[in-house]
């Protein structure tokens, strides 16, 4: 797996990460790429519906259980160790790139999303591998700094540097 097939939006609840994301996500499909997400969350969370079989199963004691359907699957496993790396490896190699929304902590390339209404200290100075920044002011960084509203040449930019490249990469390996 090639790391460059991942990159992460970082930035406060508010400053239009989602928003962003998946105006990407619709650029980058059109295009006709194949596009994984996984969202972080610090909550608890449910994908089923209280009182459902599949919900029952689960909530009983299973380790692991899916619901499927003939067009979609959905997965619950209880999770012990966060592994971005093998969390792709295992769902998501047949993508041409995994979007996370989150995960600032983690190793991985990042878009920093900055709103200046959010008056909270920048987190550009506590976070590694920050590759560019999307927002709605010029932040006083050499990382390229995008208007969060300009959508297609982030997209671009994601597309250039993480799903380009990496073909390139893969083509000329032996």
């Amino acid at each position: 797996m090639q790391e460059s097939k991942i990159i992460a939006f970082v930035g406060y609840s508010g400053s239009g990460k989602t928003t962003l994301i998946t105006n990407i996500i619709k650029i980058l499909s059109q295009k006709g790429y194949k596009i994984g997400t996984i969202k972080h969350t610090h909550h608890d969370f449910e994908i089923d519906k209280p009182g459902k079989d599949s919900y029952l199963h689960f909530r009983s004691g299973s380790y692991a259980s899916m619901i499927i359907s003939n067009e979609k699957m959905a997965f619950v496993k209880k999770n012990e160790h966060l592994d971005i790396k093998l969390l792709f490896q295992k769902y998501f190699s047949d993508c041409d790139l995994l979007i996370i929304e989150g995960f600032k902590d983690y190793n991985i390339p990042k878009i920093l999303v900055h709103r200046k209404e959010i008056k909270k200290e920048s987190l550009l100075d506590s976070l590694n591998m920050v590759i560019a920044i999307a927002s709605d002011e010029k932040l006083n960084t050499n990382i390229p700094n995008f208007d969060i509203n300009d959508i297609l040449n982030i997209a671009n930019f994601i597309e250039k540097e993480f799903i380009i490249k990496n073909k390139h990469a893969s083509l000329e390996k032996p």
